[in-house]
């Protein structure tokens, strides 16, 4: 019997990795230009190059992979999907519940779960412990200490897994029949402690979600379970979670922070419409392909119209806020890595841009051993000196001496601003100091030839 369970174990867990797998593939076959990394993956690879490792345990992980930064990144997301997949496999499948063929199908075309994993960063990996760790548990009450240091790792990673712990709940209930209440709510409690007293008290953010993304209407309510009673709980919970989510992220939220809940949502839906007829679970495999297909393609066309890549000749006419694109660090991190690259030796300059992106240059400066300076007035102006003169003396300083000074061009794009607010006015101080400046759509230079003196300004902390 042990044997045949390991066996059924090893089963589910190549079926996940294999489900999983090959639509990353086809999309990166499809769309190359996805292998694009973000300013956390850029950062991480700033860390690593700069001997910096311990700066987050994601950049520790990357760093035992011993492989260049990039792929160790792309690496760690892969096999996140892979956990995530067999994870889930295990939570969804029984002898009474979801046929396997159906649910690996179901694994096969959640587009959401996919888009999470060509991002280079530990989004995928958190993700893919906490639904191991879920599906182990339901399998095997002794896979609780396992589990908890899943989850454990997996919040630690990146705690937008932290709603799926909620689950923790329901799943171990299974396990005691006669007690509605496991022993563990109030650890789960201690948990979410920090998140329940941070949370806004304004419903009108749920309002504003559900009208601004109308396919978690959808989700919610296909996923109700009618047949299955002991499921209804982990329905409750996971409906629980993304209310305080809502309310803890407010402003801050992203649909890709709600990843985790809307798989389990849309798993959920499969699993009702399966007992239903199975020929229905189609309908929702064809929402989730076409709401991933959609997204991708206008994630692409927003490329090819600025960066110049080519994408399939399909052209969805959708204007809905889920599938439009207006910003992506990505955009224009191509010239400023050819810009650092092709930097005179003495080295390349840049103010500190939105969001932590001037660590696409860093990255590349740092990778390709090229001397860089993230340029602020506080590290590069004379006490008592004034912004419009410190900002004259460093673009004649470069001029004269050589490097390459960098700004963002234009300063603000579509009413959003590419560098912090409090470095606004050193960006235009700076802008306005360039004559005769070299230019393409997203930057502007100067430089001057080689010269053996050190960059101005002070140099930034080793991979902060």
């Amino acid at each position: 019997m042990l044997a045949n369970s390991s066996s059924q174990l090893m089963k589910l867990l190549s079926l996940g990795v294999s489900c999983a797998l090959l639509p990353q593939i086809i999309l990166r076959l499809i769309y190359p230009w996805t292998w694009s990394v973000g300013p956390g993956a850029v950062k991480r690879m700033t860390a690593l190059a700069e001997g910096y490792p311990e700066r987050d345990q994601m950049t520790h992980l990357m760093s035992m992979l011993q492989l260049p930064p990039e792929l160790a990144g792309s690496i760690l997301s892969l096999l996140g999907l892979a956990l995530c997949s067999a994870g889930l496999l295990l939570l969804i499948t029984d002898k009474e519940e979801l046929p396997l063929t159906v649910a690996a199908a179901a694994v096969f075309c959640c587009s959401p779960l996919q888009w999470l994993a060509l991002l280079n960063g530990p989004d995928m990996i958190a993700l893919g412990a906490v639904s191991l760790s879920l599906g182990l548990l339901k399998r095997s009450l002794w896979a609780l200490p396992l589990s908890l240091w899943l989850c454990y790792w997996g919040v630690v990673l990146k705690s937008t897994s932290w709603p799926l712990l909620l689950l923790l709940v329901p799943v171990t209930i299974a396990h005691f029949p006669r007690a509605k209440i496991p022993l563990f709510i109030a650890p789960l409690l201690l948990i979410f402690s920090p998140q329940v007293s941070s949370l806004s008290l304004e419903p009108w953010l749920i309002l504003s979600f559900l009208q601004n993304h109308p396919e978690w209407l959808l989700l919610i309510s296909a996923s109700f379970p009618i047949h299955k009673k002991n499921q209804r709980l982990i329905w409750l919970y996971t409906l629980g979670a993304l209310i305080i989510s809502i309310l803890f992220l407010g402003d801050k939220l992203r649909p890709r922070y709600l990843t985790s809940l809307q798989v389990l949502f849309y798993l959920l839906s499969v699993d009702n419409l399966a007992r239903i007829h199975k020929g229905l679970v189609v309908l929702i495999f064809g929402f989730s392909l076409h709401q991933g297909a959609t997204f991708f393609q206008s994630w692409c066309h927003l490329f090819q119209e600025r960066e110049g890549v080519s994408c399939p000749s399909w052209n969805p006419n959708i204007e809905h806020p889920a599938y439009l694109h207006s910003d992506h660090s990505a955009l224009g991190a191509q010239e400023l890595h050819l810009l650092a690259k092709t930097a005179p030796e003495r080295g390349v300059l840049i103010p500190q841009l939105r969001d932590g992106r001037e660590y696409h240059l860093r990255a590349i400066a740092s990778l390709g051993s090229i001397p860089y300076r993230i340029i602020t007035e506080k590290n590069c102006c004379h006490v008592r000196e004034d912004r419009t003169q410190c900002a004259t003396r460093l673009v004649e300083n470069i001029r004269q001496y050589g490097g390459r000074l960098i700004l963002p061009t234009p300063i603000e794009y579509q009413h959003t601003l590419r560098v912090p607010q409090k470095e606004k006015a050193w960006a235009m101080a700076l802008q306005a100091s360039l004559e005769a400046a070299s230019n393409n759509e997203w930057w502007s230079w100067v430089e001057g030839q080689h010269s053996p003196l050190d960059l101005p300004c002070k140099a930034s902390p080793s991979g902060r």
